[in-house]
């Protein structure tokens, strides 16, 4: 996983629009995900859908925000807008073991092109 996500990153790299998710120093991350975050603006459900249906590339939201959860949206005090415009505009890109080093590249670039549509 930690071969894909580098691949991801060199592809992603300085491409205008994305955002990458800071990972801590001196830390080792399993890459359950890998997510990255788009510039407002960018209309990221039209982006999924456009990668699902022309590309089959299954890129979905990090989480819904907690305090949107059902469960919780009595504690949501009116102070999160911003949480949820970064999960409102993060994007996962396909990170399991089926994942190819090709098919990182492949999807990495079709990420680019498809933003280069929208930006």
């Amino acid at each position: 996983r930690r071969k894909v996500a580098k691949t991801y990153q060199d592809v992603l790299a300085n491409q205008p629009g994305i955002h990458f998710v800071d990972v801590p120093e001196n830390s080792e991350p399993a890459y359950y995900q890998f997510a990255i975050i788009l510039e407002n603006g960018i209309d990221v459900v039209t982006l999924r859908k456009r990668l699902k249906s022309e590309y089959r590339i299954d890129a979905k939201n990090i989480y819904k925000a907690t305090h949107e959860e059902p469960i919780f949206r009595q504690f949501d005090k009116g102070d999160l807008a911003q949480t949820k415009r970064i999960m409102d505009h993060s994007l996962c890109l396909p990170m399991h073991p089926g994942v190819t080093m090709e098919d990182t590249t492949w999807i990495a670039e079709t990420l680019v092109k498809e933003l280069r549509k929208v930006i």
